[in-house]
């Protein structure tokens, strides 16, 4: 064995065969450890170009130039599309989050925001001098005549307060839980409608309302038509009632 030192003739060939040795195992280590794949230069040794390098280098900068050009693309792209998703809220939510969005379609559409008192109407507005008190609800099921019953004591308010009959409008985001091709039950059952019918309210669902909303948008010439239309309707409003006017 050449750790057996009754071999060497001297101390000094003993050692000397030992180092050999043991840089022998640091070489192989080496060269086990080293991959042309997975090497590393120092900081210094990236000023110096060799064969095609300065022209791999420039196309790596105009390729990062054009990722992050389409990175500043992508996101304008992206809020673009949750500015426009965001109206489905129309027919998915309720409470505050369904009566903001209400308030942006209406805005969106023309309609002035008027203040309005804590525990009061959702929503008082005004369109070409017209007052408008509005109920706004999301439920699982149809409405009831207690949410009619509900925006006739606001316009009941309003016309104590101002001394002027606004348009009374329901707004019901109804089974607001189904997919829009599973809402095969009116919105507004029979037994509600003749109340509301003889205060003159109008009656729109949710869908109904971003219809118009879509419409308006795809058609502005016809915005004073449609407009004009659902402000005169008592009762049920009879327009965009098929979701597949989304599809």
């Amino acid at each position: 064995s050449i750790f057996d030192e009754e071999d060497y003739s001297s101390e000094k060939e003993y050692r000397k065969v030992i180092n050999n040795f043991l840089h022998t195992i640091d070489d192989l280590e080496e060269e086990i450890k080293v991959s042309l794949d997975d090497y590393s230069l120092p900081e210094w040794a990236d000023k110096y170009n060799i064969l095609t390098e300065k022209n791999e280098k420039e196309k790596i900068e105009e390729l990062n130039k054009e990722i992050e050009k389409l990175k500043i693309e992508k996101e304008k792209a992206e809020d673009k599309l949750s500015s426009i998703q965001k109206y489905k809220l129309a027919f998915t939510t309720s409470g505050k989050e369904l009566e903001t969005i209400i308030y942006e379609i209406f805005s969106e559409l023309g309609f002035k925001s008027m203040p309005i008192e804590h525990n009061r109407a959702d929503g008082i507005f005004e369109y070409n001098d017209l007052k408008i008190v509005t109920e706004i609800k999301g439920v699982n099921g149809s409405s009831a005549e207690k949410h009619g019953a509900q925006l006739e004591k606001w316009v009941s308010e309003f016309v104590e307060k101002e001394g002027i009959i606004p348009k009374a409008i329901l707004i019901v985001n109804g089974f607001r839980k189904k997919d829009l091709s599973s809402r095969n039950e009116a919105v507004f059952p029979n037994q509600m409608i003749e109340y509301s019918t003889k205060r003159e309210h109008c009656l729109i669902s949710t869908v109904q309302l971003l219809g118009i909303f879509i419409d308006v948008k795809n058609n502005p010439s016809k915005k004073e038509e449609i407009i004009t239309t659902f402000l005169n309707t008592i009762g049920v409003y009879s327009e965009y009632s098929d979701f597949k006017l989304f599809l």
